[in-house]
Parts: C-alpha cells; structure tokens; sequence
C-alpha cells in the first residue's frame, strides 16, 4: 500500500521493513532498552536493537521528540546523528480547550483548585514515585494546599512496587482519577 507514495511518515518504530519511498521516522523514546522489566518476551530487546537499527538506516530523516530520546538514539545507534532532528510534542488544537469548559470539567471531576496535574501513563520510568515523594515533602514543608491530581493508566507492577494505594491513603491531597477521556484533558 506504500506504491507511489513520494514520502512515508513512520510515527513508531514498529513499521514495515524495506519500503521504497522515502521515509521520516519519529522515535518517542527507547524505553525498551533502558528497562529489562519492559521486555515483553526473552530476547525481545535484541530483537527491537535490530528492527532499529533496520529502520533508522534507512530512514532518510529522524525525528527524536525531546533532547533525551535524541542523546538515547545517538547512545545506542551513533551512526544516525546526522539525522536526528527534535521536534517537540504538542497536544492537538481540539485537545486546548476553552476556559468555560474547564470549569465544568473541573467541577464535574471534583478537583479542588489550586491543583498540579499529571497526566501520563503511570509506570516505573515515568518517575511518578519521585513525584509523590516530592509533592508530600513539599506539602509538609511549606504547606501547601493545592491538589496533586494524577490521571493515566496505572501499571500494576509499578502500583505494586511503590504501594500506588499507600500513597493515595497517605496524603489527602493526592488524587488518582485514572483514565480520563481526551475531551477533558483540553
């Protein structure tokens, strides 16, 4: 399904091998690599090195979407520097909502103001345990009353190995809302 196509944007890694066109590729991160417990089978880093290192040389342009992903991407396949270009995420322009709207969603979600929000898949990279250590250390040190409000998908291992629920039980300010649909997270 790739005949006549004059560019193809690869958005992950796992694409087809050997297309004939062009191709950008965009690399959102190596977690893989960094952390065995993410291998979903024996010997699947080996072959994720491979697929890379397949795909990146014959990608004619790379995007790396933050400075880590790049200097990870240089760390590991260093013949694909010149490459490399970053270029930021940014949410889409449906997802920027409008002030009226957040106050209802807001209200809806029972969220106290002030509030910090994090929003993101909640596992062991993500360094969500440092947010929480960091956030109670800051309540108690300076008092301070806004809410930490998470939302994402909880990974049960992660959950597990830091007492997810602990933490909740904890502190009153924390609050998990889960997954939570895209519309209003604008």
């Amino acid at each position: 399904y790739f005949d006549g196509v004059d560019l193809a944007h690869i958005p992950h890694f796992n694409a087809p091998l050997g297309l004939e066109c062009p191709m950008v590729v965009t690399i959102h991160d190596l977690i893989y690599f960094h952390f065995k417990e993410y291998e979903p089978f024996f010997g699947a880093r080996l072959l994720l090195w491979w697929k890379h290192q397949l795909l990146l040389s014959q990608a004619h342009s790379i995007i790396a979407v933050s400075e880590a992903t790049k200097a990870d991407l240089i760390d590991f396949f260093p013949s694909i520097k010149k490459k490399i270009q970053v270029i930021h995420e940014a949410g889409q322009g449906e997802m920027m909502g409008n002030i009226d709207q957040d106050e209802s969603i807001v209200t809806r979600l029972n969220i106290h103001k002030p509030y910090f929000l994090s929003v993101g898949s909640i596992r062991e990279h993500k360094n969500i345990h440092r947010l929480l250590e960091a956030y109670c250390m800051a309540r108690q040190k300076y008092k301070i009353e806004a809410e930490l409000v998470i939302v994402g998908r909880l990974d049960k291992r992660f959950a597990k190995r830091h007492k997810f629920n602990d933490w909740l039980q904890k502190d009153s300010g924390i609050r998990y809302l889960g997954e939570v649909d895209d519309n209003d997270l604008g």
